[in-house]
């Protein structure tokens, strides 16, 4: 866990997410995904965690080179609606989510979870993979956690299918962000 927060603590000018971001949304990302990963069968709770925390770790790679075409990043963005994996594609033709993926098999982080990163923003592309599922509620998860608990219904409806995949409701969503910004900032308040 501190060797990620060197890693993954870094400002991304490109993205515009301060120093200490990124750490924070893949920590939340961690937590969510071990949370959802224990109510399930298949001891999936600890690769969850790691793939949590690696999710978005193709950013870090994108980030230069968002910076250097920040104009067209952001007006893609504005085009599909703030989706940067879309954004991402349109621009570069690859989002950072592969990027992520290939980052794992360097590092010859195993096959499951690399699959689970690489498609967390597509899960019905995992070929069954219950990792990528619960990465993208994580993820959606996480982003809850950065301001109030309402659940945005345009996240909800992207993300039905992982939702129905899992067996979760949105409905529950609001007491899962709450239970993951608790353990985060134990967490972040332990390693301070």
């Amino acid at each position: 866990l501190a060797g990620s927060t060197s890693f993954l603590g870094s400002g991304l000018a490109g993205y515009g997410i301060d120093a200490g971001g990124l750490w924070r949304h893949s920590l939340a990302v961690a937590v969510g995904s071990k949370t959802i990963a224990a109510g399930r069968s298949g001891g999936l709770q600890e690769q969850a965690f790691t793939a949590g925390l690696f999710h978005d770790a193709g950013k870090i790679i994108l980030d230069p080179h968002v910076q250097e075409r920040k104009a067209d990043f952001d007006a893609l963005l504005a085009a599909v609606g703030g989706s940067c994996f879309q954004a991402e594609r349109k621009l570069f033709g690859f989002d950072h989510a592969e990027l992520a993926a290939e980052l794992c098999k360097q590092w010859q982080i195993p096959e499951i979870q690399a699959v689970g990163v690489g498609f967390h923003h597509n899960p019905c592309g995992a070929g069954g993979e219950d990792l990528a599922y619960i990465l993208e509620v994580a993820d959606l998860i996480a982003h809850m956690t950065d301001g109030p608990d309402e659940i945005d219904p345009a996240c909800c409806q992207a993300a039905a299918g992982s939702l129905e995949h899992l067996g979760l409701q949105p409905q529950g969503l609001a007491e899962l962000a709450q239970t993951v910004r608790d353990a985060v900032q134990t967490i972040t308040a332990q390693i301070a």
